[in-house]
């Protein structure tokens, strides 16, 4: 059974990646909690959809070989947006869901799609 040390490196560690219609490949790792905490310093806003697409951006660590460390001010962070551009925002969305095990149809994240009938509480006809 791992240590909670382990199971803690092995989070901070994993990548996921994900191509944008350039076929650039984005990877992300997801954020340390004091990263959280300088990106929400950093935007200052209350909009779930800026600090959403701020918080995607900030998981970035490489965009096709360019290595990208984790933004600790909003130069660094303006970086990965323009480096990123629409596609790869899009792309490091699908990568982020995919890390944060919120694609239910990933085979690799131990959950298996939802079917709605299952979950019904109607009685079959």
């Amino acid at each position: 059974m791992a240590t909670f040390s382990e199971t803690v490196k092995a989070r901070y560690d994993a990548v996921e990646r994900a191509a944008d219609t350039f076929g650039r490949m984005i990877s992300v790792k997801r954020l340390r909690p004091a990263e959280m905490q300088t990106v929400r310093r950093i935007i200052e806003s209350d909009s779930m959809s800026i600090m959403g697409d701020a918080m995607v951006a900030a998981c970035v660590r490489e965009i096709d070989g360019t290595v990208f460390p984790a933004p600790k001010d909003q130069g660094e962070l303006d970086m990965v947006f323009n480096s990123l551009d629409n596609e790869g925002m899009q792309a490091a969305g699908t990568a982020w869901v995919r890390l944060m095990g919120l694609d239910k149809t990933a085979g690799d994240s131990g959950a298996e799609a939802e079917d709605p009938a299952k979950n019904s509480a109607a009685t079959p006809a």
